[in-house]
C-alpha cells in the first residue's frame, strides 16, 4: 500500500494518509516528492503538513528508518521553514518519533501531536487564521 499525500482544498494543509503497514522506504521517499511538489507550488507563509497514523502498525526499527527518510532524505520543499507538522496517533513510538524529530539530527522539527484528525486539523486552521491576521494586522 502507499502513503497518500493530498493538499486540503483551497487550504495551506497537507495531509499524509498512513497504510497500515509500510512495505519500503520508498514509499516514504515518494511521499516527501509528492508533498514537495504541493508545497513548492503553494505561496502561503504558513504550510501544515498533517501526518495520519491513525491506521499505522510500526515497529521500533522501520519507524527509526522512515524517520531518517523522513526528515533527512526529502527533496528540495520537503524541508521549507514554512511547514509546521502535526501527527495523528495514540502510538507511543509515534509520539517518541516526534520527539526525536526535534533533535538537529532529524531536522529540529517541532511535531505537535494530537490523537484525533479533527483537533489536528482544528489546530491547523486556528493557526493558520493566526498567522492571516497577523500578516494583515503588519500591513
Amino acid at each position: 500500500m502507499t502513503i497518500h499525500v493530498e493538499r486540503l482544498q483551497d487550504e495551506a494543509i497537507i495531509v499524509y494518509r498512513y497504510p497500515e503497514k509500510l512495505e519500503s522506504n520508498q514509499e516514504i521517499r515518494d511521499a516527501t516528492v509528492a508533498e514537495a511538489d504541493l508545497v513548492l507550488k503553494m505561496p502561503d507563509p504558513v504550510i501544515w503538513v498533517i501526518h495520519d497514523t491513525r491506521r499505522l502498525t510500526i515497529d521500533f526499527g522501520r519507524l527509526v528508518t522512515a524517520l531518517v527518510t523522513l526528515t533527512t532524505e526529502g527533496p528540495e520543499g520537503a524541508d521549507d521553514p514554512r511547514l509546521r507538522v502535526a501527527a495523528i496517533s495514540s502510538s507511543e513510538l509515534v509520539k517518541l518519533a516526534a520527539k526525536a524529530a526535534t533533535q538537529k539530527q532529524y531536522g529540529n522539527w517541532k511535531v505537535s501531536i494530537f490523537e484525533t484528525y479533527e483537533e489536528a486539523l482544528m489546530h491547523a486552521r486556528e493557526d493558520l487564521a493566526t498567522e492571516r491576521k497577523n500578516e494583515i494586522d503588519n500591513v
